[in-house]
């Protein structure tokens, strides 16, 4: 008779209720946690920079670990909309002194 552990089991269920409590939540799949690397190139910066708003609290981050060397967890969405919220977008990216838009009054 093979030994079957019920305490494990049960952890097992505890954290397909949590997921599927946070999933419920939310209203949808989870969204995965990415590292500093993917953030980097989904905003085209360098990945000293994800680090820095990290820390700073600039941008939405998940912090792995105690001490000194964390590692930095990081939800493209919650990302998105930390750097949206930093200011309004510029609509019209060609000014009125650009040679562009003198383009048809000379």
């Amino acid at each position: 008779m093979a030994f079957h552990d019920h305490k494990t089991d049960m952890e097992s269920l505890e954290r397909k209720d949590m997921f599927e409590l946070e999933r419920s939540r939310v209203g949808g799949p989870l969204e995965p946690f990415v590292d500093a690397d993917t953030v980097a190139e989904f905003l085209a910066v360098e990945r000293r920079q994800v680090l820095d708003w990290a820390r700073s609290g600039d941008i939405s981050a998940h912090p792995l670990g105690h001490g000194k060397r964390r590692m930095w967890r990081f939800r493209l969405t919650e990302v998105e909309a930390a750097v949206l919220s930093w200011r309004e977008p510029v609509q019209n990216t060609i000014g009125d002194g650009s040679p562009r838009s003198r383009k048809g009054k000379l």
